[in-house]
């Protein structure tokens, strides 16, 4: 009998989880600061912290089956990784969590992506990103015009590592790495977050969340607080953006399940790989596509960990949606009235919890 091991699964995730009827195996169940479930727990269910460093150690010594469920539970795995585990893609994806490591892997793949340097020196255009090579939520992401403010923004760089949670953050989970502020060619063009479901080697189906809206905060041009999905949008090019995903599973060995990438589309119409996640996508971006299509990743991710599903149904009717991640009134400008305000909720993800989300929903024609 196989065991599982399930790293930060989302509030949704945990009901779902406790409401099963039986388990044929033991799922060990890592939680992120999390309660627990306030309902009767199945004795084949084992939850346990990051703080549970004994158990940890016991589970490094078994054979297990991991899914992740977060950004933050791929960090976690780098670091506690053991090569009894099974994972849901190639471990050298763990390598690649420094965003240079990834684009040399995307280069020596021929997967198209922006082109990149370390040294304002290099730089071979402007305008040009600056990022750093370990970074989260687009903390520390902005826009350079001139030679000058690359060279500030490398000066700068330390002291804002120091003063962001990407420090917290580094410090646990990458303390041997050394973090770089990378340059990239800015490509202009339309942002989409996009998770993906993979059946049986192929990328069954692609939900491109188009960005619509970045807003600028203390340490971030590129935070973003609208999106949409429309799933009959014919200006998408849909077809190169497979085509990626299908190299991506060949080189980093994807098995079934659900993960999230990053794509621009040029202004030419052809697609950019931007980033990459072997796990799920956000609560809110997951409930976005639920309302859209009716299918719950969040729950289907666990049904093809589980129970081995290999099928599911995409409906022939999809609606758009649009989410808008509230911070004060008047942030956004008055939608059509065909689209309708369907609810208005606090943000249950591990990040930005007091964020107010508003979906606007109409039938696609």
């Amino acid at each position: 009998m196989s065991e599982k091991l399930i790293i930060f699964p989302s509030s949704r995730q945990l009901t779902f989880l406790v409401q099963q009827p039986a388990y044929r195996e033991k799922i060990h169940i890592l939680l992120h600061h999390q309660k627990m479930p306030e309902t009767e727990i199945p004795c084949c269910l084992d939850f346990f912290t990051k703080e549970n460093t004994e158990q940890i150690k016991q589970l490094q010594r078994k054979e297990l089956f991991v899914l992740c469920c977060h950004e933050e539970a791929v960090y976690w795995l780098k670091q506690h990784d053991s090569p009894k585990w099974h994972l849901q893609f190639s471990r050298k994806y763990l390598y690649l969590l420094e965003k240079q490591n990834f684009k040399d892997f995307l280069n020596q793949n021929y997967i198209r992506n922006a082109v990149y340097t370390t040294s304002p020196e290099k730089i071979i255009s402007y305008p040009a990103v600056a990022k750093p090579s370990i970074g989260f939520g687009s903390i520390g992401v902005c826009t350079v015009f001139s030679f000058t403010e690359a060279k500030q923004y490398a000066e700068a760089f330390p002291t804002m590592l120091a003063n962001s949670v990407i420090y917290a953050y580094q410090k646990q989970y990458f303390p041997e790495a050394g973090n770089l502020c990378l340059f990239e060619t800015k490509t202009e063009g339309i942002f989409f977050r996009t998770p993906v479901i993979i059946l049986e080697a192929v990328c069954e189906h692609i939900f491109p969340v188009q960005g619509i809206t970045r807003m600028c905060k203390k340490n971030s041009e590129y935070h973003w607080e609208e999106f949409e999905l429309n799933l009959t949008d014919e200006s998408i090019n849909f077809q190169q953006m497979t085509q990626i995903m299908n190299q991506l599973i060949i080189s980093l060995s994807l098995e079934d399940g659900i993960y999230i990438a990053e794509f621009m589309q040029e202004k030419d119409g052809r697609i950019s790989l931007l980033e990459f996640s072997p796990r799920q996508t956000s609560e809110r971006i997951s409930y976005l596509v639920k309302l859209a299509s009716g299918i719950d990743l969040e729950r289907e991710v666990l049904s093809m960990f589980l129970y081995h599903k290999t099928a599911i149904s995409f409906p022939e009717k999809t609606k758009t949606v649009r989410l808008r991640i509230e911070s004060h009134t008047g942030q956004f400008p008055p939608l059509p009235e065909i689209y309708h305000l369907l609810e208005t909720e606090n943000d249950r993800s591990l990040y930005d919890k007091q964020c107010k989300l508003k979906y606007f929903i109409k039938d696609s024609i």
